[in-house]
C-alpha cells in the first residue's frame, strides 16, 4: 500500500510558506469555509501521488513529501525556479495523452528551471538510492561515491506528464550497463522500480459534482487495447478496475473482431457493480465498452469507449445511468472510482447528493485505502472515529484564509496539540458527534 505521510510547503501559489501537514493512514478531512483551499490541496496531492506537474511547470513552488510504500520509504523534494534567461523553444503543438501539448510543457520549462530529488530507502535491506532530476535529465547515484552514477536525458521535463513509473522502466537497462560497481544490477532495478511505483499513475480527484461520471462515459475513447508479441495490453487514461482489463484482453484474444464488452454484477471480481445494486436495491447491472476504432501501424490497436452502465430493477424494468438520480449517479462514480484506486481516495464533497443510507458504506468500502476527503455535510464527520489525540492531530487539516503583508494567504493546518487532546477527550464522553464538536471548538 502506498501512504503520504507528510507534506512541506515552502512556496506554491498563495499558500502560508513553511506549512507543514501531517496525514494518517486512513481517513483525512479537510475542513474550512468555501474559498480556503480545499480542493486546491487535494488536486495537489493528486500532483504528488501522480506525479503530473504539468499544469506547475509555468509557475514556482518548492515542495517536499514523504511516501510510504511496502518496499521503501521515499522522500521527495522538488523545485521550480525561473531561469535568469528563459530558453527559445520552438515545437509542434502535438497533444499529449493527457490533452497538455509536449509543446506547452517545454516552453514552460523554457521560462523556469525543475529539480529536485527522490532518496529511497527500501525498508527491509536500509539501503538508500538517490534520483536526481533536473529538467529532462534523470540521475541515479547509488550513495557510495566510489561509483559511477547513471543517468538518462528525455524528451520532456521529468515533472511533466510521464509517470515516475515508467521512467523506471528504463533502469531495466541497468543490467546492460557497465561500470556501476553493483554486483546483482537486476536486483537493483527491480527493487528501485518496484520502490517507486508508489506514484500511482491514474490517480484522480474525485469531483463535488458529476465530473468523474461524465470523464469516464464521454464517447470519446477510453481504453487502448495494444497488441504487442502476440498478447494484448491495456491502457486506460482514467484507470480502469482489474475486471474490467481482464475481460477485454480476454475476449479479444478469443474474438479480436468483437464489437463490444460487457461485465455483469454477477461476474466474479465485480464487486463495485454488485455493491451498486445492492445499495440502490436494484436486480442486476452491467457495464458496457464499445469498439471506436482499430488502427494497424506501427502496431494493432483497438479503442473502446463510450462506457455504459445498465441496470434491472426488482419488476424487470432496463434502463441506463443517464436516468438515474444525482446522488445514485454519484454513488454509481464513486464505486467505479473505488474499482479503479485500490490505494488511495482524494475525494471532494464525497457525499454530496447521497443518501444518508449511502455514506456508511462508501466509507467502510474505502477499506485500508488512504483517503483525502472535504464534506460540508456533518454526517461524513459523525462516521469518523479516532483512538488517540495523537490520531485526531493527523486526521483533520484546518483551511482558513489570512492576511499578510496586505495579501491574503491560504493557511492549511493540522489541529494544534491541546485542541486535539481537549477534542478526544470530549469525543471519549460520547456526549456529541464529532461535526458538533468540531464546531463547539471552532474548528469547522
Amino acid at each position: 500500500m502506498v501512504k503520504l505521510k507528510r507534506l512541506k510547503i515552502e512556496k506554491y501559489r498563495n499558500v502560508k510558506p513553511g506549512t507543514e501537514l501531517h496525514f494518517r493512514d486512513s481517513l483525512n478531512v479537510l475542513l474550512g469555509r468555501n474559498g480556503t483551499g480545499k480542493t486546491t490541496l487535494l488536486n495537489l496531492i493528486v500532483q504528488l501521488l501522480s506525479w503530473d506537474f504539468s499544469a506547475l511547470l509555468g509557475e514556482p513552488f518548492a515542495l517536499e513529501y514523504d511516501i510510504l510504500t511496502d518496499e521503501a520509504h521515499l522522500r521527495v523534494s522538488l523545485r521550480n525556479e525561473s531561469r535568469t534567461k528563459p530558453e527559445r523553444v520552438v515545437l509542434d503543438a502535438e497533444e499529449g495523452e493527457q490533452g497538455v501539448s509536449t509543446a506547452s510543457l517545454m516552453q514552460a520549462s523554457a521560462r523556469y528551471q525543475s529539480s529536485g530529488e527522490i532518496v529511497v530507502t527500501r525498508a527491509e535491506a536500509g539501503e538508500k538510492y538517490r534520483l536526481i532530476i533536473s529538467g529532462s535529465r534523470l540521475t541515479l547515484e547509488l550513495g557510495d561515491e566510489a561509483r559511477p552514477s547513471w543517468g538518462m536525458d528525455y524528451e520532456a521535463p521529468i515533472l511533466g506528464q510521464t509517470s515516475m513509473g515508467d521512467l523506471l522502466v528504463v533502469l531495466s537497462d541497468l543490467e546492460e550497463t557497465e561500470g556501476l560497481g553493483v554486483p546483482d544490477l537486476h536486483s537493483l532495478s527491480s527493487a528501485l522500480a518496484s520502490s517507486v511505483a508508489g506514484f500511482l499513475r491514474n490517480l484522480k480527484r474525485f469531483d463535488e459534482s458529476l465530473g468523474f461520471l461524465d470523464l469516464i462515459t464521454r464517447p470519446s475513447s477510453t481504453f487502448a487495447a495494444t497488441k504487442i508479441q502476440g498478447s494484448y495490453r491495456i491502457n486506460s487514461r482514467d484507470g480502469a478496475p482489474r475486471i474490467l482489463r481482464s475481460h477485454l484482453i480476454g475476449r479479444l484474444q478469443s474474438d479480436p473482431d468483437a464489437d463490444e464488452v460487457r461485465i455483469q454484477s454477477s461476474d466474479e471480481g465485480a464487486w463495485f457493480l454488485s455493491r451498486v445494486v445492492e445499495l440502490l436495491e436494484f436486480k442486476h447491472a452491467h457495464l458496457g465498452l464499445q469498439r471506436l476504432a482499430m488502427r494497424t501501424q506501427p502496431r494493432l490497436r483497438i479503442d473502446f469507449g463510450n462506457m455504459r452502465f445498465d441496470f434491472t430493477r426488482r419488476d424487470g424494468e432496463v434502463f441506463n445511468h443517464t436516468l438515474l438520480s444525482y446522488g445514485q449517479k454519484r454513488l454509481v462514480a464513486f464505486y467505479y472510482y473505488l474499482a479503479c484506486n485500490s490505494t488511495c481516495v482524494v475525494a471532494d464533497e464525497l457525499v454530496n447528493g447521497m443518501h444518508h443510507g449511502w455514506i456508511g458504506p462508501c466509507l467502510e468500502d474505502i477499506g485500508e485505502r488512504q483517503a483525502f476527503l472535504t464534506s460540508q455535510n456533518p454526517l461524513l464527520l459523525d462516521y469518523l472515529y479516532f483512538e488517540s489525540a495523537e490520531e485526531v492531530r493527523s486526521s483533520f487539516v484546518l483551511c482558513r484564509m489570512e492576511s499578510h503583508e496586505n495579501r491574503e494567504q491560504m493557511v492549511w493546518e493540522n489541529m494544534a496539540l491541546d485542541e486535539a487532546e481537549a477534542f478526544f477527550s470530549a469525543y471519549q464522553v460520547a456526549i456529541h458527534h464529532v461535526g458538533e464538536l468540531l464546531r463547539l471548538r471552532g474548528l469547522w
